[in-house]
């Protein structure tokens, strides 16, 4: 009953219970080893307490135990709750990659599980039958067997027809979600391409305003595409914006790039991720910025990193500018964007408000 009370809190918010019934049932040496470990029969535990360590954010923690969960669990429904549970994992980190690995493998697991399961109801069924058919024989004529034969061969055959229907719409189910990966993906790319390209367009001053205009409806297409697809798959968690782009793979990146002796610069493949990664977090980022007019691409470049909370001295290295050149760029973007005249710090005040 703990374990069942541990995931309800859990999913209610109510972090402090949980933590004291999970301590609770860890203290019960029925079900644990000297080592913590436990009993081979209720190792969904495992994704139970996993749960509580991903609404805590203890991503690690939460980690481990899906993967004991996935590598100890002999039954099937453990290899579709570590699944899910390391699905959820890199839905935190944002980790694509990894999310549509144990995505697919999920949907693997559970189409065989929902086969085992269908097989095993219709070997209960043939089970259940067979003995009242026997019983029928033994009380009935041949003609009352034969029509209890034929009940029985309908049923199976509706079965069958049943299972065929739900594995045909799984199928088609998953193909559609593929597709919307697949496009959302595709999007992502000539989001960021459009918004470069327009940006470029603007450094070079260069007389194509109908080709301008072309990009920003582009743009705008893309971010509501973008945003729907967001909204329909629900793909934002329990942690918080700022959380998710401190955690992201690619601010990760850049602050190793700091580490290094020397300090490297970033790249242009860099500052191209930084930009999908804003365009995901924050669609709307982009078009504020643009609102009176199209920034310079490092005009940009720089806006993106200070909402991604780098200090200044920090954006000087990877963009290989001077401190003062960075500054005078954040005043022009605030008056730019803004209309006012003040220092870079207020620039900086602004854009970490926008979310």
């Amino acid at each position: 009953m703990l374990g069942l009370a541990i995931s309800s809190l859990v999913e209610t918010g109510d972090i402090t219970k949980a933590k004291a019934y999970i301590k609770g049932y860890e203290s019960s040496p029925e079900y644990f080893d000297k080592d913590g470990n436990i009993v081979a029969n209720r190792v969904i535990y495992y994704y139970i307490k996993g749960g509580y360590y991903l609404a805590v954010n203890m991503l690690d923690s939460a980690e481990y135990l899906y993967r004991r969960e996935l590598r100890e669990g002999k039954d099937i429904n453990n290899q579709v709750a570590g699944c899910k549970g390391l699905q959820m994992v890199f839905e935190k980190r944002g980790n694509i990659d990894s999310i549509a690995k144990y995505a697919n493998l999920g949907y693997i697991l559970n189409d065989s599980a929902y086969s085992l399961s269908e097989m095993q109801n219709i070997q209960k069924l043939q089970a259940s039958y067979n003995y009242n058919h026997n019983k029928q024989i033994a009380e009935e004529s041949k003609l009352q067997a034969q029509r209890g034969w034929n009940a029985f061969l309908a049923i199976l055959v509706f079965v069958i027809l049943m299972a065929a229907t739900v594995f045909y719409r799984f199928l088609h189910y998953k193909a559609k979600r593929d597709s919307e990966l697949k496009d959302y993906l595709h999007n992502q790319h000539a989001l960021e391409k459009a918004q470069s390209e327009l940006l470029e367009l603007r450094e070079e001053n260069a007389n194509v305003s109908a080709l301008i205009e072309k990009r920003s409806r582009e743009i705008d297409r893309l971010q509501d595409v973008i945003k729907q697809y967001q909204q329909r798959q629900s793909v934002k968690n329990a942690a918080t914006l700022e959380t998710r782009l401190d955690e992201s793979d690619i601010k990760r990146h850049l602050e190793n790039l700091l580490k290094a002796n020397p300090y490297q610069e970033a790249t242009q493949e860099d500052f191209k991720r930084l930009k999908m990664l804003i365009n995901e977090e924050i669609p709307s980022f982009y078009g504020i910025l643009n609102s009176q007019g199209i920034l310079r691409p490092i005009e940009y470049d720089v806006c993106i990193l200070i909402r991604c909370h780098f200090y200044p001295a920090a954006i000087c290295k990877l963009t290989g500018r001077s401190d003062s050149y960075i500054a005078n760029i954040r005043k022009g973007v605030l008056l730019k964007v803004y209309g006012i005249k003040g220092t870079p710090r207020d620039l900086d005040e602004r854009l970490l408000t926008i979310k």
